[in-house]
């Protein structure tokens, strides 16, 4: 058992050190007959040798521990060995996932080098200098195996790799030179197959490598949407092969390229710097539009739309099941899109069982009042690691064919988390905090604030690879092929299918009734058609109903018959009356274009209104100028609509 207690910080010019004093309890090992063992934490303190059988011997041993918080890069790298001449391996963690933001991949191999050699005159006089050297040959050997990513520049010819190379048969290291060729003859195989980003496992190469063509389907989106076809039960294997592609791009994720610092600057460094991390998401909004399209596109009745959602709820489902996050947040984020989820009529038309289920698979990422998804992180950390999944795959999979990945899925089940909630982590840790001190030295425990984010996504990575699902070709081609639109696109369509309730006339037997707008909106069109021009100077009383003192009291009446020429003001009053019982009336208006989805621009309203007795308000809340009015319709003081522009009649 260890303890350890924070001792305080021990500064100096070139680093600042957090000191901890580590209280350790030597224990005797079972079967040793009673004769204490003890650990040598240092061979020049000879009272933690072992004692003689029946003296007294230490039980308790308290060890200063020191932590780099800030220091220069120089002694950031020395610190890669411990005081003892040993790798320190949790600063090697940290150190190397993070330390792109501070310092170029050649300049740390350079210092490690020069480390490495400027020993050599010591090793044969002081063993701590050997001890030293195979900490770092060590050091450079896993950083070849965890990171062999920053030593592909192909650019300088893998001038790093050369340089290693040279290196090891200098110091006459044949492991680290055989490392070192077998990587340099891979990178040179990547670039001849076209880069580290082509090596990347992708779907529409993949659909065309297997002999798809886009000739094989309709060039209509409204014909290949009926690709997706709701009665057929293949809920089960959809889920599974969008897992199998989200696994197979997660598991090639490069972490240190989900930093703060490296991903707010995607635009300026380019896709080549966060090409992995792009991959990922551009799965997630394929995932994503195609499930809007599949909704929105087909020309079908509400009932059949229904059936289209209610299956992609059951998807959903699976993917929950699957434990995989990264699909799952894209289907809801489709269904609850705003072209989706406008569908009133076709929401109404949603099975019960299947609402039941959407709602609460949409409370896993709902946010509590910090703005954080804490339900969907208490899930994943309590299921992110786990080789199986708590549900029970749902009566739905009786009902499907069982496949060969079902039974494998049976035994042993991966992770695969969202990957868009470690980025936002990641971002928010790296504006809150410096990069360096005041003192200029490199701040390394944002550094290690960042490695405790980086270090989840190198667990659910593990955790990933406990997928056993099989590739399914025909799901490449289907996909693939499915028509994609994008979200704008995807609002039109669904304009189109459903288009916005307009405003019923005010009810007529009912003076102060403000319930008569259809399904409590109001559409732009009707929020001008019955204004008009024509105004006179008529006063309001107390009919204002209610106003305090402190409101304007200038108001104006409709009249057909009156025009005058009073510019209005920002909060003035217009009060409309109509009574014209049973009588027809025909107005004309100048309205926006864009009201009746044209262009911008005064355009002529007509229609005929049937006018019976009411009354409403015109309150002023906007003037572009004084000759085009905006403001909002006040039904009694009612608010009904966002500001709007209507012409002024020529």
């Amino acid at each position: 058992m260890a303890m350890v207690k924070y001792w305080g910080d021990e500064k100096h010019a070139d680093a600042v050190y957090a000191v901890y004093l580590k209280k350790v309890r030597y224990v005797p090992p079972a079967g040793y007959d009673g004769v204490p063992r003890y650990r040598a934490i240092d061979p020049d303190r000879p009272q933690l040798h072992c004692p003689s059988p029946g003296s007294d011997h230490l039980q308790w041993e308290s060890v200063k521990e020191r932590v780099i918080k800030a220091g220069t890069i120089e002694k950031l790298v020395e610190s890669l060995v411990a005081s003892d001449g040993t790798m320190d391996s949790r600063h090697f963690n940290v150190f190397f996932a993070t330390y792109r933001a501070f310092a170029e991949p050649t300049d740390v191999l350079d210092r490690l080098l020069r480390r490495y050699e400027s020993l050599e005159e010591d090793v044969n006089i002081n063993t701590s200098a050997l001890v030293i050297q195979n900490s770092i040959r060590s050091i450079l050997i896993c950083w070849l195996d965890m990171y062999s990513e920053d030593f592909y520049d192909p650019s300088c010819d893998f001038a790093m790799l050369t340089n290693l190379l040279d290196f090891g048969q200098r110091c006459k290291l044949s492991d680290l030179r055989a490392k070192s060729r077998k990587l340099l003859e891979r990178f040179k195989h990547i670039q001849e197959e076209g880069g580290m980003i082509a090596s990347l496992p992708s779907l529409d190469q993949l659909a065309y490598a297997f002999g798809y063509d886009a000739v094989e389907y309709s060039k209509n989106p409204q014909e290949r949407v009926k690709m997706f076809d709701v009665g057929n039960e293949n809920c089960v294997q959809i889920a599974e092969q969008l897992t199998f592609w989200d696994a197979e791009l997660f598991r090639e994720l490069i972490i240190h390229q989900c930093q703060g610092c490296v991903w707010s600057k995607r635009h300026r460094l380019g896709n080549e710097k966060v090409y992995t991390v792009k991959a990922t998401i551009d799965q997630f909004n394929a995932v994503s539009q195609r499930v809007m399209t599949s909704i929105v596109l087909p020309d079908c009745r509400p009932e059949f739309r229904a059936k289209i959602i209610a299956k992609w709820i059951d998807i959903a489902r699976e993917l929950r099941a699957l434990k995989n996050f990264s699909s799952l947040k894209a289907v809801l984020s489709s269904l609850q899109s705003e072209p989706v989820h406008r569908l009133k009529s076709t929401w109404a038309l949603v099975p019960s069982r299947s609402m039941a289920q959407f709602r609460d698979l949409s409370s896993i990422y709902d946010m509590d009042e910090e703005g954080d998804e804490r339900n969907a992180r208490r899930i994943l950390e309590q299921e992110g690691t786990a080789k199986s999944s708590p549900l029970r795959r749902p009566q739905l999979v009786q009902n499907c064919r069982r496949t060969k990945s079902d039974v494998n899925l049976a035994e042993c089940q991966g992770t695969v988390p969202y990957l868009g909630s470690f980025l936002t982590d990641l971002t928010m840790i790296d504006q809150a905090a410096q990069d360096f001190t005041e003192d200029g030295l490199i701040n390394f425990e944002k550094r290690r604030k960042e490695f405790e984010v980086l270090a989840k996504l190198r667990l659910f990575q593990s955790a990933a690879r406990a997928y056993h699902i099989p590739m399914d070709r025909v799901f490449c081609a289907w996909f693939h092929f499915l028509p994609c639109l994008s979200e704008k696109e995807c609002f039109t369509r669904s304009l189109e299918v459903e288009p916005p309730p307009l405003v019923s006339t005010p009810d007529l037997n009912s003076h102060h009734n403000t319930s008569s707008i259809s399904n409590g909106n109001l559409s732009a069109a009707s929020k001008c058609s019955t204004l008009s021009r024509f105004f006179n100077t008529t006063r309001l009383g107390d009919e204002s109903g209610g106003l305090s003192s402190a409101q304007p009291t200038s108001s104006y009446s409709l009249s057909q018959s009156s025009c005058v020429d009073h510019v209005l003001e920002t909060g003035d009053i217009l009060a409309i009356d109509a009574d014209v019982s049973k009588e027809t009336g025909n107005f004309e208006e100048w309205i926006d274009g864009r009201v009746d989805g044209g262009p911008p621009g005064p355009v002529i309203f007509l229609e005929f209104f049937c006018f019976h007795c009411f009354h409403f308000r015109l309150v002023i809340s906007l003037l572009y100028s004084q000759d085009v009015l905006a403001g909002s319709y006040v039904y009694i003081g009612c608010h009904l609509g966002a500001p709007f522009i209507v012409f002024p009649s020529l």
